[in-house]
C-alpha cells in the first residue's frame, strides 16, 4: 500500500508523526525514521549545510521508505522553491513570509499555469 500523501495526512483525524532533520543524513535515514513511526520529515536547508545535491539524495532515501518530505529551502525565491519541488519534495515551508502579497508570490512559484507561474520540468524526480 502506498503511503498517505501530505494532503491526506492533513485531513486525517488520526495522529501524524514527523521529525525535523537539520544536522545529518545517511542512506538509512528514511528507513530509520519509518521504523520509528515517522509519517513525514521536515528537511531544513535554511539552517543547515544541506545543498540541493544532498537534499536530492535524501529525498530518495525518504521516498524508498515511504516517508513524506517537506523541505524548507534556503530562501523564498523562485529558483530555490522550484528546485526542491523538482527534486521530489512533496511540500515546502518557506522562511520569513510576512504578508499576503508574499504568500501570493509563493503560490505562483509552486503552482503551474493557469493558477501559478511555475515552469514545467519533465522526467525529473517528481514525475514518478
Amino acid at each position: 500500500m502506498a503511503p498517505r500523501s501530505l494532503k491526506a495526512m492533513t485531513r486525517a483525524r488520526a495522529p501524524v508523526f514527523g521529525t525535523f532533520v537539520v544536522e545529518f543524513d545517511t542512506p538509512g535515514m528514511g528507513h530509520i525514521l519509518a521504523a520509528a513511526g515517522c509519517d513525514f520529515v521536515f528537511h531544513d536547508m535554511e539552517h543547515s549545510g544541506f545543498g540541493i545535491e544532498s537534499v536530492k539524495r535524501s529525498l530518495r532515501y525518504y521516498e524508498a521508505a515511504g516517508v513524506r518530505v517537506i523541505v524548507r529551502p534556503p530562501s523564498k525565491v523562485y529558483h530555490h522553491i522550484a528546485t526542491v519541488l523538482d527534486a521530489g519534495a512533496e511540500g515546502v515551508c518557506l522562511p520569513m513570509v510576512g504578508s499576503a502579497a508574499e504568500t501570493e508570490e509563493i503560490v505562483a512559484c509552486v503552482k503551474y499555469p493557469p493558477v501559478g507561474a511555475r515552469g514545467i520540468a519533465l522526467q525529473v524526480a517528481h514525475d514518478h
